[in-house]
């Protein structure tokens, strides 16, 4: 209840839809930031694997901070993690908005955008579902205005825009599926990780071939490229 009470509170008209009376407001300042945006988007670079290995620390680190409930100290990180589009990040940043947690300011306009690309492609179902939830408490005059916004990040922070691939695997000894995020060039390796030391190595072996060519599948299919003609990533 209270977060349906604080999504009918706070998405007005002018803070759901971002309406042209709000950008008009602020014509100049606005263009400036779509600008910053084109030019950012339009230069994304291939990481270097020490700024990955960076982002990949700053995302366990949010994770620890945030299972200890030091949000404050937790969100900038995962903001950060999330913008590079890490989902687990992008549906706590979600959630600590929504509910206006520690010292952040409830905004449910910040928190359907980042759920919403949270929930999209190959994400878990707890994060889909939970979006599926809050989004159906929202009013319908401000369904269309709502779908703008979750639009806009999943153009902005989707995996087509960050180069971060999902997977959901599932832990050996366990029933549960993870939801892996990885940037796209470290997957070949990575998909070791799940893979424990009791496994016997013809077993490993087998595993490792069948995710690289799903991998590899899922690669060539967001690139429109048929799978058989997919080459092992760099």
């Amino acid at each position: 209840m209270a977060v349906l009470t604080g999504l009918h509170a706070a998405a007005t008209p002018e803070r759901a839809a971002l309406t042209e009376a709000n950008a008009a407001s602020d014509a100049q300042s606005d263009e400036a930031l779509i600008e910053d945006e084109i030019r950012v988007i339009g230069e994304r670079r291939p990481l270097t694997l020490e700024e990955r290995m960076r982002i990949y620390r700053e995302l366990a680190r949010a994770r620890d901070l945030y299972s200890r409930n030091e949000i404050d100290e937790a969100f900038p990180l995962l903001l950060k993690t999330a913008r590079k589009g890490f989902k687990n990040a992008q549906a706590r940043v979600g959630h600590i908005y929504l509910r206006g947690l520690g010292n952040v300011e409830q905004d449910p306009v910040e928190a359907i955008g980042w759920l919403g690309v949270a929930s999209a492609g190959n994400t878990s179902p707890p994060i889909r579902n939970y979006f599926n939830d809050i989004w159906k408490r929202i009013p319908d005059k401000y369904v269309d205005s709502f779908e703008e916004v979750v639009e806009e990040y999943r153009g902005k922070y989707g995996e087509n825009a960050t180069g971060v691939v999902c997977e959901l695997h599932r832990p050996l000894r366990t029933f549960v599926k993870q939801l892996t995020c990885y940037f796209e060039q470290d997957l070949p390796d990575t998909v070791r990780e799940p893979l424990d030391e009791y496994m016997d190595g013809d077993e490993r072996r087998r595993l490792i071939r069948e995710n690289e060519e799903r991998i590899r599948a899922y690669i060539q299919s967001r690139r429109g490229l048929p799978a058989q003609e997919a080459e092992t990533p760099p």
